[in-house]
């Protein structure tokens, strides 16, 4: 487990933080650990892609920080999950309000809370988001790439894995394309997972395998499309592997 602490002035509690997710086995990193003569900046960037969640301390000098704005806005586009931690009243930018938070602004911190959080998001290293309205038609699908090592989380529906993946930092995703909210439903959902994360693998499993619905698919930024189980599970083994 590799989390990142981002902070502005308050590094105090970052350092406490530190030493208590240290104590359950999470490594962390924070701004303190940038050796002399290294580029901070490009090291900054290393560590946000390496790591699996993003803590980010909110109180009235953070989310003024440019900084701070910075590296929570760089992890969510590498799809990286953000635990936002409130320290005190303050006004937050959209993104990040609408994200639950966790309450550290009483003397009664909720340690436990903030490390059980952490470790369901890790948790997930090897989960993938399948979204269709008929899982069951998915169930053989589902049994093999198990067999592999690979978990799954199910939506129902668009807006069900789009709150999904505001909370959870999963593997790839598999889609379906025609759902009751529309025909090219898919389209829907790659399209709201692209504004936020451009590198999670997405692919298509649905009625067709027609080249040019293969090709459409890749030029909206999928990783594939079929409708063969055998090629879905080629797709999915050859660009992710569980952790």
């Amino acid at each position: 487990m590799n989390v990142f602490i981002s902070y502005s002035k308050n590094k105090d509690l970052a350092n406490l933080m530190k030493t208590e997710l240290e104590n359950e086995k999470i490594q962390v990193w924070k701004d303190t650990n940038i050796e002399a003569g290294t580029d901070w900046r490009n090291e900054i960037d290393l560590r946000l892609i390496d790591c699996d969640a993003v803590i980010v301390l909110l109180d009235q000098n953070s989310v003024k920080s440019q900084y701070v704005t910075y590296e929570w806005a760089f992890a969510t586009g590498k799809g990286k999950t953000i635990i936002p931690v409130l320290v005190e009243k303050c006004d937050r930018h959209k993104r990040i309000e609408a994200l639950q938070y966790i309450d550290f602004r009483g003397s009664n911190r909720p340690w436990k809370e903030l490390i059980d959080s952490i470790k369901r998001i890790v948790g997930k290293g090897n989960t993938i988001l399948w979204v269709d309205d008929v899982p069951v038609n998915n169930i053989h699908e589902r049994e093999t790439l198990e067999q592999k090592g690979f978990r799954f989380d199910l939506a129902l529906s668009t807006k069900e894995a789009l709150e999904k993946l505001t909370s959870t930092n999963y593997l790839a995703i598999i889609s379906n394309m025609k759902r009751v909210e529309g025909k090219k439903e898919g389209y829907v959902l790659l399209k709201e997972v692209r504004k936020t994360n451009k590198t999670i693998p997405f692919f298509f499993y649905t009625g067709s395998n027609m080249l040019e619905h293969k090709i459409e698919a890749q030029e909206k930024g999928a990783q594939g499309s079929t409708n063969l189980a055998t090629e879905l599970i080629d797709m999915i083994t050859s660009h992710v592997q569980p952790k």
